[in-house]
């Protein structure tokens, strides 16, 4: 394994990222939680004084092996997603989000394109027309406004970006099988056409939304 690392076969970049960027981000073993908890296999590697296969694989098995590994982000160009996301082409989402329920939490990607997005400027709010415009084929004269001001129908989603909630396990599958979830936590308020629908995650009961046909309001 350190042969074909070195010669580059199969690539570093592994489907999740490099390989020597991964993060130990669960150890049982109280010893090596102490010692390699939060450290990446660089870092480890580095302390062991190690070739990067070894010191992974070694933390790995000495755990039993229980370790979980996080993987690094990977395909972080914000020049090319701002040319993916202005493109009418696209439509955020993932199409597996239910396929890999052990490891992954895809179902949860569209949030992040959009939040990601609007924080590093990936998604432009006052450039081309929003996804739901484009799917559901919305256009005058229901064409929402994207600012906030006096007298507007308000579509308002307001979030505490650092209490979204964590990836957790939920061991609620047939035969006492896990899998991954992660909850929608951290959304204080969501307002349609300026009335209050969810408040901290509970329903208010309103529903000042119209019924919409072929992109135009019902009679």
């Amino acid at each position: 394994m350190r042969t074909e690392y070195e010669a580059g076969t199969p690539p570093r970049d592994y489907i999740f990222g490099e390989l020597a960027k991964y993060v130990a981000i669960k150890i049982n073993d109280p010893e090596l939680r102490d010692k390699y908890l939060g450290k990446s296999v660089t870092e480890i590697a580095e302390m062991e004084n190690k070739h990067v296969i070894d010191a992974m694989l070694d933390v790995s098995v000495a755990d039993n092996p229980e370790t979980e590994w996080l993987g690094p982000v990977i395909n972080g160009n914000p020049r090319v997603h701002r040319e993916m996301m202005s493109s009418p082409a696209t439509i955020p989402g993932a199409s597996d989000g239910g396929a890999h329920i052990k490891f992954l939490t895809l179902r949860v990607s569209h949030r992040h394109a959009v939040l990601a997005g609007t924080r590093f400027g990936y998604v432009d709010p006052g450039g081309s027309p929003l996804p739901a415009e484009r799917i559901a084929g919305l256009g005058r004269p229901i064409q929402r406004p994207r600012h906030a001001a006096r007298g507007l129908a308000a579509d308002i989603v307001i979030y505490d970006l650092d209490n979204l909630k964590p990836i957790e396990v939920a061991y609620d599958l047939p035969a006492g099988e896990w899998r991954r979830i992660q909850k929608a936590d951290g959304y204080r308020h969501i307002l349609v056409n300026g009335v209050e629908t969810f408040q901290d995650g509970r329903c208010t009961g309103a529903t000042p939304g119209g019924l919409l046909r072929s992109g135009r309001a019902a009679a």
